[in-house]
């Protein structure tokens, strides 16, 4: 059984009121629909089959590469959601991210004193 938070529950409740029974996002707004709407009902929603362009992963599979320089190590955070392999800093239209997880793995680098600057996950050898 699924048990929608308050929140949800009036939003739902509104959108019964006028008889609003399915939601219809152009291509323009898919961006939004991806990045706000689906994180929040991803768990309880199903994607038609013959919709391609949305990638909806539970949890990605997150792979970290090292560059070692003089100075530091330099971690580029690449994430699998099924099989596209996106970078951590880059923006997606069409991947549902899982933010929750990706800050959990940002945290557990930061607890071995990464840090992130100018978009990049660095361990700067001469500070530690």
């Amino acid at each position: 059984m699924y048990h929608l938070n308050k929140q949800n529950a009036n939003l739902l409740e509104k959108m019964l009121e006028r008889g609003i029974t399915k939601l219809i996002f152009d291509s323009n707004d898919l961006s939004k629909f991806t990045n706000y709407v689906i994180p929040t009902i991803k768990d309880n929603v199903t994607i038609a089959d013959d919709i391609d362009n949305i990638v909806i992963v539970k949890k990605p599979i997150a792979k970290l590469y090292f560059d070692i320089t003089a100075n530091s190590i330099i971690c580029n955070l690449k994430l699998l959601y099924k099989d596209k392999e996106i970078d951590y800093f880059t923006n997606t239209k069409n991947i549902v991210r899982d933010t929750n997880y990706e800050e959990e793995v940002i945290m557990d680098l930061s607890k071995e004193h990464f840090i992130i600057e100018d978009k990049k996950i660095i361990l700067d050898l001469l500070r530690n």
